[in-house]
């Protein structure tokens, strides 16, 4: 997980890495989304959310932009919620970029995932200012 403030270079690394795994895994693709993305496409793509829940590698930009629940006529769903449980039982490797800390992770997906992330992930912190000018 890449933890840190806005513009120091988190996604950019993670693009990287992404890169890496596939030059050295004969172009194996890690799956790649903002958990914005991932809310919304859960209730228009379903089939195309579960194929990438259960991939083998993903990367999930911007974790704690995304609403945490969305509702499908009245049902309410919470996407990153599901992605991270069946991340983390399945034991398949996640990478994730946030900008929250760990209190901020915990109020909004609560304390099993924030558990379980502390589990699931080594954090590495960018504490540089901003990049962008």
């Amino acid at each position: 997980m890449l933890c840190g403030a806005c513009g120091n270079g988190k996604t950019t690394l993670a693009r990287a890495i992404r890169r890496l795994i596939a030059a050295l895994y004969n172009g194996r693709n890690v799956w790649t989304m903002t958990a914005s993305e991932a809310a919304t496409m859960q209730l228009e793509d379903p089939t195309r959310f579960e194929n990438f829940k259960t991939a083998t590698q993903i990367f999930i930009d911007d974790l704690g932009t995304e609403p945490v629940e969305v509702k499908d006529y009245g049902t309410v769903k919470m996407p990153l919620v599901e992605i991270l449980f069946h991340r983390y039982e399945a034991q398949k490797f996640t990478l994730l970029t946030t900008n929250e800390d760990d209190a901020s992770l915990q109020r909004k997906y609560g304390t099993r995932i924030a558990d379980r992330l502390n589990e699931m992930f080594n954090r590495l912190a960018f504490e540089a200012q901003s990049f962008r000018k």
